[in-house]
């Protein structure tokens, strides 16, 4: 398959996700995070941010998920990853990703994008790179 055709350098895709209690609650079910800082609106007041915070790591899961159904797209698995949080995402905040992509290396079937995501009221939650390894998977249809 390698590097589609479609897959330019310079373009830029944009995803907008709100993350809800509910989305936290899950994640902490799942992975055993269960810092009241997440979870705790009680406990997360007290603290210099006021109020609860997302996850790091489901920060990262939503950038991931942006990368898959925009660019590079659902062909790609990431390789590597540089990602530097700047302010913490708040629950039940939207979570506004930009995506762009930075470099092709056809010979390796690397994209290479930078990614950028901001909350509402336009501080920016996560600056980074991203390389993906673009794989010959068989086709398969969106649920």
């Amino acid at each position: 398959m390698g590097i589609s055709a479609d897959l330019m350098v310079g373009q830029i895709a944009t995803v907008a996700r709100t993350i809800s209690d509910a989305d936290v609650a899950l994640f902490a079910l799942i992975t055993g995070d269960h810092h009241p800082l997440h979870l705790d609106a009680h406990y997360a007041h007290a603290t210099r941010f006021g109020q609860r915070i997302v996850p790091a790591a489901l920060v990262s899961g939503i950038v991931e998920a942006a990368l898959a159904a925009t660019i590079p797209g659902k062909y790609a698995i990431i390789c590597a990853q540089a990602l530097a949080f700047a302010v913490p995402m708040l629950v039940e905040d939207t979570l506004t990703i930009t995506i762009t992509l930075m470099a092709l290396d056809h010979a390796t079937a690397h994209a290479h994008c930078g990614v950028v995501a901001t909350r509402n009221d336009g501080a920016e939650v996560v600056r980074g790179t991203v390389t993906l390894q673009i794989e010959d998977l068989p086709d398969f249809e969106e649920n």
